[in-house]
């Protein structure tokens, strides 16, 4: 390990690294360059996941949520969705995250088993509204990154979700959230980089909640605060701190990806599936 900061322009590999492939696809990805059919299946998983918000905003444990992020407080960036009001860009992707997989109606991918709208669009949204200037086009494009990542990385996985002990939504939303929150806030290839190396320090979403059937499965889709809650607000706040110069550690690579999607059983069977 170097002690230099590993950027996207910088790393030299003999092979494709999935991270580096990842980061320069998120930061470069425009609607320019996408098919029609991709566009309007984005416009449709952002219109899904806003009336899966809507339906949500009533179940069991919203309420409070919205209430604590109330209590908290903070800068005026982001709207809550429903209830209202405009809080710290990575609460309102925290509390819009959980009230749209709250009745789990939202998008699944069956090859990835995952949810990838719930993470990707409120992280989107909220670092639009912090950034102040995204256009609907720029939207599209960063719930683009944010879907495309995170249910690469679901494809990629061999192991069984059940067996994981993980669930993928959460566990590979904290990548997918990432990209899209760094897409909509502008970050570079190399901000990218340190964005998904940044977020790597945070990701979790074991399956007890479901065993238990906790309430806490509707937080852990959601992007977290600093320091707690759901995996969309880490991957807000991790994109977030790389724009502001933030470094992560000096080397985020595919077997480190893949230990974060997989665990240790199945490090490094991720690259190959994810670049291809």
């Amino acid at each position: 390990m170097t002690s230099a900061a590993v950027t996207a322009s910088d790393v030299h590999v003999a092979t494709s690294d999935v991270v580096i492939d990842l980061s320069r696809f998120a930061a470069t990805i425009d609607t320019a360059r996408l098919d029609a059919a991709v566009i309007k299946a984005v416009k449709t998983n952002i219109l899904d996941t806003l009336s899966c918000a809507l339906a949500g905003s009533s179940a069991k444990a919203i309420a409070d949520v919205a209430g604590l992020v109330r209590a908290w407080g903070g800068t005026a960036q982001a709207d809550m969705f429903v209830f209202g009001g405009k809080f710290p860009a990575h609460h309102a992707a925290w509390v819009n995250g959980g009230m749209s997989h709250a009745r789990d109606y939202d998008d699944t991918h069956d090859g990835a088993i995952l949810h990838a709208g719930v993470t990707s669009v409120p992280a989107a949204i909220a670092a639009g509204q912090l950034r102040g200037t995204l256009s609907g086009a720029d939207l599209i494009a960063a719930v683009a990154a944010g879907l495309e990542v995170t249910c690469r990385l679901g494809v990629a996985i061999q192991v069984d979700i059940i067996e994981s002990g993980f669930i993928y939504t959460s566990l590979l939303g904290y990548f997918g959230a990432t990209a899209a929150a760094g897409r909509a806030l502008g970050l570079t290839a190399e901000e990218m980089v340190q964005a998904f190396g940044i977020v790597y320090s945070s990701v979790a979403g074991n399956h007890q909640v479901t065993r238990d059937a906790s309430l806490m499965k509707r937080l852990q889709a959601r992007t977290r605060r600093a320091g707690g809650g759901g995996c969309g607000a880490a991957r807000s706040s991790a994109a977030f701190a790389a724009r502001r110069g933030c470094s992560k550690a000096p080397t985020v690579s595919s077997a480190s990806i893949s230990t974060a999607a997989s665990m240790p059983t199945w490090c490094a069977r991720i690259s190959a599936g994810a670049s291809s």
